[in-house]
């Protein structure tokens, strides 16, 4: 039995709704060139061109080719926005659908499936937030079901409606890092997603196991995960539970994850809420949906550890 001290849990004003909820559609997006891991200084697309949903837009030569990819069908343009390849005449879905056809590359090794469509920039390595190597195999891999900061959702949100194909995105990451065991990170709250995870696991307990951490910040920690169970930081990898649907989507269905799920919290949101949301989508657009006003101190990441923007 694990013993765990402290811990902080914030109660703060503007808790989201406890469901994902439907975006309006763009009018544009605005791809950025950088991000606080990634250069996609490799352009792969010209100003003007046609570009089809899943398409390489960019990659970062440093980082193992990781793409930017197109979000939506659109038309390139590189000078509306500084340091970002813009898509304008959007059309499709940034979900797809059963009827999209993605090119499927015959013996294509799975975890080069998950880098070229867009899933291996969700992989880190415990010790430092970097991303691994593909070329390498953990000793585990720990997934968090939930951040525990304000404001994130929760395991309900994320996979009530989602969890058989969470739960295949397991097996398939299990495969994918050479039969790696997987260790889930779940907070110790009673709902029909915690007794499906409780079931799941001890269906698969060979490579398959709970760790259950009271329901304060910071025990979403993987590096205190990968400590109380004993294992090397160094050696060890994450992913959290949106990098294990995109896994299922990319393996399963060869499909480009190209959606994120942000919440939108605090005393200036009017109407606090989880989007899901196509890679780009403006802030502009994002904050006349669920804010008060457009004056607002917004922080990416995090009330405790995010940055602000």
């Amino acid at each position: 039995m694990m013993k765990f001290v402290g811990g902080y849990n914030l109660m703060l004003e503007g808790k989201p709704s406890g469901q994902v909820t439907r975006h309006t559609d763009p009018d544009v997006l605005h791809l950025p060139l950088f991000s606080r891991g990634f250069d996609f200084t490799a352009l792969r697309v010209e100003h003007g061109e046609v570009v089809k949903r899943g398409q390489i837009l960019a990659g970062d030569p440093v980082h193992y080719f990781v793409p930017l990819l197109a979000p939506m069908n659109g038309t390139v343009n590189l000078e509306a926005s500084e340091g970002h390849v813009t898509l304008e005449n959007l059309s499709g879905s940034a979900d797809g659908s059963a009827g999209d056809s993605f090119e499927k590359i015959d013996n294509e090794d799975r975890r080069q499936t998950l880098l070229r469509l867009g899933v291996w920039s969700f992989m880190a390595l415990v010790s430092d937030g970097s991303l691994p190597d593909p070329e390498n195999t953990p000793e585990a891999l720990i997934i968090t079901t939930a951040r525990l900061e304000p404001f994130f959702p929760s395991p309900d949100v994320f996979l009530m409606e989602q969890f058989d194909r969470f739960a295949d995105g397991l097996l398939q990451l299990h495969r994918a890092l050479g039969d790696t065991p997987i260790h889930l990170v779940m907070p110790q709250t009673a709902s029909e997603v915690t007794s499906q995870l409780q079931r799941m696991a001890s269906e698969n307990s060979g490579w398959l196991k709970l760790f259950e951490v009271p329901e304060l910040y910071p025990y979403d920690s993987p590096a205190l995960a990968a400590q109380k169970l004993g294992l090397n930081p160094e050696t060890v990898w994450t992913i959290d539970a949106q990098g294990v649907l995109g896994a299922e989507q990319a393996l399963n269905h060869g499909r480009p994850y190209v959606t994120r799920v942000i919440s939108v919290g605090g005393p200036a949101a009017s109407k606090p809420a989880h989007y899901r949301l196509p890679i780009g989508y403006p802030l502009s657009s994002l904050l006349e949906q669920g804010a008060e006003r457009l004056e607002v101190r917004m922080i990416d990441g995090g009330i405790l550890t995010g940055r602000a923007i």
